[in-house]
């Protein structure tokens, strides 16, 4: 799966789904360890676009109701972009989901 999202590195006043997907795979790995949980992700939608955060990626856990509900997920937020023209801030669901063969 890595090896898809290469190819959609930030560029420009883009911010890429690479480094998006990353931040939410390392968060997911942190939440894991600290939790001894199983929780795994497979990346952000690849047709989203978003302008190139200024700041620090942050990750947290989606809302249900604010993307689809019945769907577990992390939000990835940027909290100021590069180019207000685009939005001043956004944040993309990467969806998760339970590793098997673990309990």
């Amino acid at each position: 799966m890595q090896r898809l999202y290469q190819q959609y590195r930030s560029r420009g006043d883009i911010h890429g789904l690479y480094e998006i997907r990353e931040a939410a795979l390392a968060w997911v790995n942190r939440s894991n360890a600290a939790q001894n949980t199983n929780w795994e992700t497979s990346g952000p939608d690849l047709r989203i676009v978003v302008a190139r955060c200024a700041v620090p990626l942050t990750v947290k856990w989606t809302d249900p109701s604010r993307h689809a509900p019945g769907r577990t997920g992390v939000d990835v937020v940027c909290s100021r972009s590069v180019n207000p023209q685009y939005g001043k801030k956004w944040d993309v669901f990467v969806p998760v989901y339970r590793r098997k063969g673990r309990a």
